[in-house]
């Protein structure tokens, strides 16, 4: 079954549970609501040139529940003119709400239109703001690029979400970025290996439950390992900067399997649930500049023996 959609300007929800469709919009639609095609046997997304496309809302058009029809086709066309594509957020041990989640047959994006901030390289969105200065917008759930590796360098930034539940992605090399945004590569179940360098700020949650990361490469000079960074990493055992660090975030390793003795001398800042049930940690030792420790920060430490506290600047345990 076609069908067109032309006669209004937003969408909220479509209660539809017929069999296959393809879904035409015309070019006054503007904006695509949460959940509006979630869980559809979609066949076909069209979006005419000339379209004047804003904003796709949370889950538009992701499979949402088990057993729901997975769609079969392997590119998606946006025009030029979205300004925002929901980016996730993180819900018990996955990211939920990408409006594409779940289409592991989706290879690439292309884009129609050339008068508008988004476009599409190599298959993977980029959103440039007025300057011109370009982001790492989106990869498709089925995007899986040559031996594995994503490679990402010299551009403004990673968005928020950008490669979020990629399976086929076994490795990332992110140089000269400015920025990695909140969960950018957050619940890649493939991703064993990542490479962060020369790279000026980092979100929250950006590797959050990728289960078989083993091996995290950064610059000498990384300091601050932000909140949940490798929580729910259940195969991390090695971070090698630890003698470098000077904050590190609320859960940033929690449930990782950090293992043996960590010490910390230049730490600073211990956040909340830092290392909460870390099993495979023995000991601990933190620098004379160490100030705070967060609440239940060592949580669940089934074979912590040792604490050492060189310093007597601690203010908050």
């Amino acid at each position: 079954e076609n069908l067109i959609f032309g006669m209004g300007t937003f969408y909220t929800t479509f209660a539809y549970a017929g069999p296959e469709l393809s879904v035409t919009f015309s070019a006054n639609i503007y904006e695509i609501g949460s959940q509006f095609f979630a869980n559809k046997n979609l066949t076909g997304i069209t979006f005419p040139a000339g379209s004047r496309l804003s904003s796709i809302g949370k889950d538009a058009f992701s499979v949402v529940t088990a057993g729901a029809p997975v769609p079969v086709f392997d590119t998606v066309t946006l025009p030029s003119t979205v300004t925002s594509i929901y980016s996730g957020a993180t819900s018990g041990n996955k990211v939920a709400g990408l409006p594409f989640n779940g289409y592991v047959n989706l290879l690439k994006f292309e884009v129609v239109g050339g008068d508008g901030p988004l476009s599409a390289e190599n298959g993977l969105l980029y959103m440039s703001d007025e300057t011109g200065a370009k982001k790492l917008y989106r990869v498709p759930n089925g995007y899986a690029p040559v031996d594995g590796v994503l490679t990402i360098s010299d551009i403004a930034g990673i968005a928020a979400g950008a490669v979020c539940n990629n399976a086929n992605i076994s490795e990332v090399v992110v140089k000269n970025v400015d920025s990695l945004e909140d969960c950018c590569f957050a619940g890649m179940t493939g991703l064993t290996s990542a490479t962060i360098k020369n790279v000026k700020t980092i979100g929250k949650e950006i590797f959050f439950s990728d289960v078989l990361l083993q091996n995290f490469v950064a610059d000498e000079n990384f300091t601050v390992v932000p909140a949940s960074m490798f929580k729910g990493c259940t195969n991390f055992a090695q971070f090698n900067y630890f003698a470098n660090v000077t904050e590190i975030g609320g859960t940033a390793f929690s449930g990782a399997a950090i293992t043996g003795e960590v010490t910390m001398p230049k730490l600073v800042k211990l956040g909340a649930s830092a290392f909460l049930n870390c099993k495979g940690i023995t000991a601990v030792t933190l620098g004379a500049n160490t100030e705070t420790i967060g609440n239940s920060a060592f949580q669940g430490c089934s074979s912590l023996k040792t604490l050492v506290i060189e310093g007597d600047k601690v203010k908050t345990i």
